[in-house]
């Protein structure tokens, strides 16, 4: 059984993650200078008392150009996300992306990843890039729970 997963945003800026709590890719912690510029969320899921998975997230424009994406919906990039190593595989970032999506439900969100595996069990569709060359990540998209877009 999944466990309840409660989400909370950091109000810090400079080192706004823990980075001695163990189970967590330190380096991805550490310095997070380069997410300044686009007003991250700074979010950490707990279950009881317990940190289970930290995440960043972007609320801008994406500008990679992606098939069948619907840009009249505000859109949330995840752009970094982790389950604390030992209670992964558990149900522990499914239950958490389900309470991101909860949070904000007139957004799409958007994570650019080769975990595919996981993102799909997490209930996000895979998306084509238009004029993609090379190796590039994949695109998962999560539509909103709310249907109603923008105007504008």
């Amino acid at each position: 059984m999944t466990e309840r997963v409660a989400i909370v945003e950091l109000h810090r800026v400079n080192g706004a993650f823990d980075v001695s709590v163990p189970g967590y890719e330190r380096d991805w912690w550490s310095d997070l200078g380069w997410a300044m510029s686009a007003q991250p969320k700074f979010l950490v899921a707990f279950v009881e008392d317990e940190e289970v998975a930290r995440s960043v997230i972007l609320e801008h424009k994406i500008q990679v150009p992606i098939a069948d994406f619907d840009a009249r919906h505000p859109t949330l990039e995840i752009s970094r996300f982790e389950v604390r190593g030992d209670r992964r595989r558990c149900g522990i970032g499914r239950a958490a992306v389900a309470t991101l999506r909860e949070m904000w439900p007139q957004h799409q969100l958007v994570v650019f990843s080769d975990q595919d595996g996981f993102w799909r069990r997490a209930g996000l569709m895979e998306h084509g890039r238009i004029g993609g060359v090379g190796h590039e990540p994949s695109i998962f998209v999560a539509k909103p729970l709310s249907q109603s877009p923008r105007r504008g």
